[in-house]
């Protein structure tokens, strides 16, 4: 797809969001184009350092007032979302508790590492915070049988 005339209209704080946001422009109609920041230089072993170059999304001049319309109405919609998301935490709890598997004891960690690994205080082990009950293992199903034995002696 070509523009005619490009210019940005949002320049993101990620690549995925860049795209998140070229997506939500597609959904409204308005053609756009993302340029990803992957400069090597930017590379680090936790990923891209996008504070060198940033993400932008592009789209034609013609439909510039346009596409900033409908990119204050995604943030408008994250915005509300987060809001949400930290009303639904304040009625519910502040903290949750986790049970270690290791010692079997209960840890407190505030609700915002919900879903992550963190260490127990009580021995210093690696456990899941709230984690899912309903939640089965993995099925790792039946271990590989051993090689066969070699026919050739040493």
């Amino acid at each position: 797809m070509e523009l005619q005339d490009p210019v940005v209209v949002y320049t993101a704080a990620s690549n995925l969001e860049a795209y998140d946001v070229a997506e939500w422009l597609g959904e409204a109609k308005i053609p756009s184009h993302v340029v990803e920041d992957l400069e090597v230089i930017a590379a680090w072993a936790g990923g891209l350092n996008t504070s060198i170059h940033r993400p932008q999304v592009w789209v034609a001049t013609p439909d510039k007032e346009k596409a900033l319309a409908e990119i204050q109405r995604y943030e408008d919609r994250k915005k509300s979302r987060r809001a949400a998301d930290l009303t639904k935490i304040a009625q519910n709890q502040t903290v949750l508790f986790a049970t270690c598997e290791k010692c079997g004891k209960e840890s407190q960690f505030p609700v915002v590492q919900s879903g992550s690994v963190q260490v127990c205080s009580n021995c210093s082990a690696y456990m899941d915070v709230d984690v899912d009950p309903d939640f089965i293992e993995w099925d790792i199903g039946q271990p590989e049988p051993p090689p066969p034995e070699s026919r050739f002696h040493e």
